[in-house]
Parts: structure tokens; C-alpha cells; sequence
């Protein structure tokens, strides 16, 4: 499978032309998701209020939404990517085998929401990575 690479749009760092360093910041967008999954345990509106029409949950997307948002309104980034793991086994497997072994599934609530949460990173314009086998 080939990389899941999406095209950046610019942050105002980086159209901004200037003397001070650079800067590339690589967000761990899994990471976000599951702060996300677990920030929702504090939040008493969750399961009743976001969902979607077909029950779906989206307090994941929200949540992610609104931690990425406030991410890039905070840094003074030039480019920034979230990279996110890509299903199954990585490189990291075959050097440990114990590697995650001990993490529990996904639950099942959160798995509907990751197709939503890379589109809402998509949207932001940021660059999004992912790649089998990392």
C-alpha cells in the first residue's frame, strides 16, 4: 500500500517570511484520538448529545477537533503533520514481539470515528501521514 500523504496548506508561520528558525512539528494523531476517546469519560454530554442521526458517536471527532484546532491557533509552526498509525502490525512487531501486546482492543465505539477524525485533519489543511507497517 502506498503512503497516505495529504497535501499541506501553508500555516501563516510559513508564508511569513522571516528571519527565525524554522519549524516542523509532527503531531501524533493516534495519540490525539485516544485523549480524545478517554476526555469524553469527563464530559456528561457525550453519549447523549454527540452522535449522529444513525447512533453513530462523533464525541472523538469533536474532541480531536477541538485539541488540533487549538494546537495550530498555539504554535508557531512553519509545517505541521499528524501522523497516525495505520492498522495492524508495524516494524516495531517484529523487533519486539511484545510490542502493544498488552493493550486492549479498540472499543468498539471509537472504531466508526477514525475515518472521520482524518477527514477533520484533512479539513484543518494540515498534512496528514500514514503508512502500513509503521
Amino acid at each position: 500500500m502506498q503512503p497516505v500523504v495529504s497535501e499541506p496548506r501553508p500555516t501563516a508561520a510559513a508564508r511569513a517570511p522571516s528571519a527565525t528558525p524554522h519549524h516542523v512539528y509532527l503531531i501524533d494523531g493516534s495519540g490525539f484520538i485516544f485523549r480524545a476517546y478517554f476526555a469524553r469519560a469527563k464530559d456528561p454530554k457525550a453519549e447523549r448529545f454527540q452522535r449522529q442521526s444513525d447512533g453513530m458517536a462523533t464525541e472523538v471527532v469533536m474532541h480531536f477537533s477541538n485539541m488540533l484546532d487549538k494546537y495550530l491557533r498555539d504554535t508557531d509552526a512553519d509545517h505541521i503533520a499528524v501522523i497516525f498509525d495505520a492498522s495492524g502490525r508495524s516494524f516495531r512487531n517484529e523487533i519486539y514481539d511484545q510490542y502493544k501486546a498488552n493493550r486492549r482492543e479498540m472499543p468498539d465505539d471509537l472504531a466508526p470515528q477514525l475515518a472521520h477524525v482524518r477527514q477533520a485533519a484533512d479539513a484543518f489543511g494540515v498534512c496528514r501521514i500514514e503508512m502500513d507497517g509503521f
